[in-house]
């Protein structure tokens, strides 16, 4: 049920969906209810890449996890506007669950609806 009421939250909201998993179990269940944006997930073990990149709608990418959550968000947030999936302002849904969850002492889901920022604004000094 989990999985339905976060493709179903994202695309109430009009966001993507960014998913930090060990095994792969959730994005393979939220591909299962085709939300009408993509599915980011992030894993630490290549093999688990390559077999949550099989399923429809996900982008699976490999990332190192920080020790805490937030850390690894903003690092995932910026891979991904590095590679020109997201820009400054769109909103993201933040999903972490399952039974051996990341940051976590205990079995948990959470989501989280966050704003990309938008990139600094770099300034030129001009020498009159």
């Amino acid at each position: 049920m989990f999985a339905y009421h976060a493709t179903t939250m994202a695309n109430t909201v009009k966001s993507c969906l960014l998913v930090f998993s060990r095994k792969g179990n959730m994005p393979a269940l939220m591909s299962h209810y085709r939300p009408d944006f993509p599915i980011y997930t992030f894993t630490e073990d290549v093999h688990v890449q390559r077999r949550m990149a099989m399923y429809h709608g996900v982008t699976a990418l490999q990332i190192d996890f920080k020790p805490d959550a937030e850390s690894t968000f903003d690092a995932a947030i910026e891979e991904l506007k590095a590679r020109g999936f997201l820009r400054g302002g769109q909103l993201v849904a933040i999903v972490q669950s399952g039974r051996d969850p990341i940051w976590r002492a205990a079995s948990t889901h959470a989501i989280q609806v966050k704003r990309v920022p938008d990139d600094p604004v770099v300034q030129s000094s001009i020498d009159d």
